[in-house]
Formats: structure tokens, sequence, C-alpha cells
């Protein structure tokens, strides 16, 4: 009889990303614009960071906001997949705030493609 025969399989890795996600807030009201300008310290640029829960900055203008996280994703549709992920987590995170919004888009960057200089 023929011998064994060893299939291979392409190995899918998991790649971290990291995501930006914009958004407006749609027309908060009276409360909620007051409940946002008495939060906007806690959300200002400077704690700005890439995190897995991610973190919400805006300015007490109320223009618009800008969230920011860490997902883990793998396969061809990685980057989309993580885009989308990114929009889920920062919609939960309004949501679950109260705070109406509108018109995410987000961008995402696969850090393996990062190249750091060292020197």
């Amino acid at each position: 009889m023929g011998g064994s025969r060893s299939v291979r399989f392409p190995v899918m890795t998991a790649s971290e990303f990291r995501v930006l996600v914009r958004g407006r807030f749609d027309a908060p009201d009276q409360e909620t614009r007051a409940e946002l300008v008495a939060a906007a310290d806690d959300h200002d640029l400077l704690r700005a960071a890439f995190t897995e829960d991610g973190t919400l900055t805006y300015e007490r203008s109320l223009n618009g906001f800008t969230f920011r996280c860490t997902v883990t994703a793998s396969g061809e549709r990685a980057e989309e997949d993580a885009r989308v992920e990114g929009e889920l987590k920062a919609a939960e995170v309004l949501d679950n705030a109260g705070w109406p919004y509108r018109g995410l888009g987000s961008s995402a960057t696969n850090m393996d493609d990062i190249k750091i200089r060292r020197g």
C-alpha cells in the first residue's frame, strides 16, 4: 500500500489592530449636554490610549468624539472585522452612557505592519 501523506494547512495567525473610531454626538438634549460637559475632563485627549476596553475622548464643544481600542483579528477580512468590532465597542460605550451619536467611521492599523526604528 501507499505511504502516508501529510497535508499542510496554512496557519491563521491573529494580529493586533489599533482601531480609531470617529463620530459625532447626535443632538444631545440639554441634560445630556450638561452631563457630557461635566465629564469632559475625564475624556480629555491627554487620556487617550489604545486599550482592549477602549477610551473615548472629546472636547467641551461636543462637535465630535474619538474612540480608541485594540482588537485581535485574523483571516482575509481581519482589518474589516477589526474595524467593525471597534465600531461595536464604541457604540456599546456610548449606548451604556446614554449619549446619542451618529456617523461612526473607523480605521484600523495592523500592528504587525508597523516597523520600529531602533538606534
